[in-house]
């Protein structure tokens, strides 16, 4: 009697956000720009372990070149990267994934996507900024517009680095000129993620993972080291005006958008 047997793939994160205690996203103060980065690193735990142990008859899903994932439509306008090529986010037939939201408050109205934009000093992205209103996901929960390559990506599970499990990693920073806006002025984005795991099957990719929801919400304001009688970029001298922290914060949740 033929056999037939059905394997059920599922991945789980393992990580936190912050990735670890002295790693929490922070407010640099620098002499041309105000910084806000942050660094996230998870391991997806491949289940079950014996889907990748090459010593027994498993399913072929190491070998062969994966097809594109799918792009976000042009049509949906309010997703970052709609309409752009999402091809180069993949390398094998496992991947490891995220999708990206964003909401600009932007009550002084500087010049992220004017001027300042075409001489590259807010392109996050080549013909993007992440310093705008892209409040929705992808409608589609396999495509994944934050993720464009694969640099920060380990989608083997098969070799001794991250046997049996995919790993990513990461580093968001986002910068404000000092030169732009008025003293006083505010600006708050609020920038949430959902990272997931995908595999290709016969040509189409699906998801195998929930959701690990993180997020980091930048609040700046701009202020006179004179008036306030601080030396907030440290250099011992009170006589510049920069953008400083404002409330920024953070969390394993998308919630507060």
């Amino acid at each position: 009697m033929d056999k037939m047997v059905v394997w059920v793939v599922w991945a789980t994160a393992s990580g936190n956000f912050p990735v670890m205690v002295g790693a929490e996203p922070s407010v640099n103060i620098l002499a041309g720009a105000t910084q806000y980065a942050a660094q996230q690193a998870l391991d997806w735990v491949i289940e079950p372990a014996s889907i990748i142990d090459t010593t027994t008859d498993i399913p072929n899903l190491r070998d062969g070149m994966p097809v594109a994932p799918p792009d976000v439509p042009a049509g949906e306008t309010h997703v970052y990267l709609h309409g752009a090529n999402l091809g180069g986010g993949v390398n094998a037939l496992w991947d490891v994934s995220r999708q990206i939201r964003t909401k600009l408050l932007n009550p002084g109205n500087i010049d992220f996507q004017g001027n300042n934009f075409q001489n590259g000093a807010y392109e996050t992205q080549t013909g993007w900024t992440t310093w705008a209103t892209y409040d929705e996901y992808p409608s589609d929960p396999v495509a994944g517009n934050d993720d464009a390559n694969t640099v920060s990506e380990d989608n083997n599970p098969y070799d001794n680095t991250f046997h049996g499990k995919l790993h990513t990693q990461d580093l968001p920073k986002i910068g404000i000129r000092q030169v732009d806006g008025r003293v006083g002025d505010t600006v708050e984005l609020r920038m949430q993620f959902r990272d997931f795991a995908r595999l290709q099957i016969g040509g189409k990719w699906f998801v195998i993972s929930d959701d690990f929801l993180w997020r980091l919400d930048a609040k700046l304001k701009k202020a006179d080291e004179v008036a306030d009688n601080m030396d907030y970029d440290g250099d011992g001298i009170k006589n510049g005006v920069f953008w400083i922290d404002n409330g920024s914060n953070y969390g394993a949740d998308n919630d507060g958008f």
